[in-house]
């Protein structure tokens, strides 16, 4: 019942749309035997930052992910030592009341499942509590580790009608936790990751980094601006395949 969806939405900011790909670790083009589908490419996606364009969503699997395999992360992002981080819901610093509401609304979850993990982490109220009062320190560490200004990182996010309830996840962690390092040391992915590159042919770009929201991952794409700077990575150059050596 701790589970969440798989789900990658791509919200792009370029008047002319952005072609993009998803492949999966290993992926030689074709079903896997657990019925995974084979890479996505599903052509142009349209210009729409707040989701408006209709083939904008990729669902790379029918199975799920685990909110418990993501709390020791979080936990460890608050406290600077990981690259992800949460913004705060107001009234700030919040109660433990809101803060499980809000953890809940950020990955689609009910507050009653967020609440068995935090039990099974013997983590009282008050240590909840205290985690959080660090969530604006963790978000400029994240942002600064990656080289991303955090007023502009929170202007995307609400140019994409995010609101308050997402969460940064980039750099090394993204990599780990969403690509996969191939070693099966992810406790997200295993070693069954996905890569997401953009287009065009000529300025290919491999994502680095994205938001989750209401148990959705949220890859903004501009296309040879700042988002792209902060939020997908060196040119991949021309292989024909979109794909990425391991």
């Amino acid at each position: 019942m701790s589970n969440i969806d798989w789900q990658f939405h791509f919200r792009v900011f370029h008047q002319n749309g952005v072609i993009i790909r998803a492949h999966h670790a290993g992926c030689g083009m074709t079903k896997w035997h657990d019925d995974r589908p084979c890479c996505w490419k599903p052509g142009e996606i349209a210009y729409g930052p707040a989701g408006q364009a209709s083939n904008d969503v990729y669902c790379p699997a029918n199975f799920v992910v685990r909110f418990g395999d993501w709390w020791p992360l979080i936990k460890d992002g608050l406290r600077l030592i990981k690259d992800i981080t949460m913004i705060c819901v107001p009234p700030y610093p919040p109660g433990p009341k809101e803060i499980k509401n809000y953890m809940a609304d950020v990955f689609g979850l009910t507050v009653d499942v967020i609440q068995e993990i935090l039990e099974n982490d013997h983590m009282s109220d008050d240590d909840l509590q205290e985690l959080f009062e660090k969530v604006d320190a963790s978000f400029n560490r994240t942002c600064t580790d990656n080289h991303m200004d955090p007023n502009r990182v929170k202007a995307i996010a609400n140019q994409m009608g995010l609101g308050t309830e997402w969460v940064l996840l980039a750099g090394r962690d993204y990599w780990d936790n969403i690509h996969g390092t191939g070693s099966g040391g992810s406790p997200i992915v295993g070693d069954h990751g996905w890569s997401m590159f953009r287009g065009p042919d000529g300025d290919r770009r491999i994502a680095k980094g994205c938001f989750i929201h209401k148990g959705h991952f949220i890859y903004p794409v501009g296309w040879k601006d700042d988002i792209d700077d902060y939020f997908w990575g060196d040119n991949t150059g021309s292989d024909s395949n979109w794909s990425v050596s391991f």
